[in-house]
């Protein structure tokens, strides 16, 4: 797996919980460290966890907070959730030190 720092925003996909890849749109807070994803589908409560993943494959976040817009007819509109924790920013520097070492070596082999 690769962990790469976020764009100041882009697009992303998360697991859901029937196991479907769901795109979202992201931005980064003001201090570049959370993420704030937009999404069509809810981001229910079990996708906590769930990688947060940008489009050239690497993982930037992992979903970790849950909010949700409800329109006037009920139904949910669009939805933003954050901040998510952008994993360049919130693992420890060794782990981060072992995903870089190990990339490294597997784009080797």
């Amino acid at each position: 797996m690769r962990v790469g720092k976020p764009a100041r925003r882009g697009t992303a996909w998360l697991l859901a919980l029937d196991g479907r890849w769901v795109s979202v749109s992201y931005t980064t807070g003001l201090d570049g460290v959370g993420l704030w994803i937009e999404a069509t589908q809810e981001i229910k409560p079990g996708m906590s966890g769930s990688p947060i993943i940008a489009q050239g494959g690497a993982a930037i976040g992992l979903v970790s907070v849950e909010w949700n817009r409800i329109g006037s007819n009920g139904l949910a509109e669009r939805l933003r959730s954050g901040p998510q924790p952008a994993l360049m920013y919130h693992l420890p520097g060794w782990l981060i030190s072992g995903f870089q070492n190990s990339n490294a070596a597997g784009s080797n082999s």
